[in-house]
């Protein structure tokens, strides 16, 4: 993972996203390994939920163009966490049977084909 030092940024002071003080943005995320463009395109086993909780998530390529495109910063780093897999599963194995009602804690038992996982995205303010 390439993370940039904040000298690596260029800065920009005009309202908005460049008022906060530090350069670098970071988030680690829950991601789809591809995109999903509705209902339809998701696995039987999201589809219950889709709505209300698989509906906003997507694929690192579509939130890199989503940052980027706003024009206030530039993605340095943008890749699904290499560990994700075992995260997913650990966070999973474990629970009480209560919490089932976690939309990542059912979906992820079921995820055979790798859809789900998790990212890292870092940018810097332009």
């Amino acid at each position: 993972m390439k993370i940039p030092k904040p000298s690596q940024c260029k800065s920009r002071c005009d309202g908005g996203i460049s008022k906060i003080p530090l350069r670098l943005l970071g988030i680690v995320d829950i991601a789809f390994t591809r995109e999903l463009r509705s209902i339809e395109d998701a696995p039987k086993y999201l589809r219950p939920q889709y709505p209300k909780h698989w509906s906003f998530v997507h694929s690192v390529p579509w939130w890199k163009h989503h940052w980027e495109k706003t024009g206030l910063v530039e993605v340095t780093c943008d890749e699904l966490l290499t560990e994700s897999d075992q995260l997913l599963r650990d966070y999973v194995q474990g629970r009480p049977r209560e919490q089932d009602e976690d939309s990542i804690m059912r979906a992820v038992p079921s995820d055979h084909e790798g859809l789900i996982a998790l990212f890292c995205m870092v940018a810097c303010k332009r």
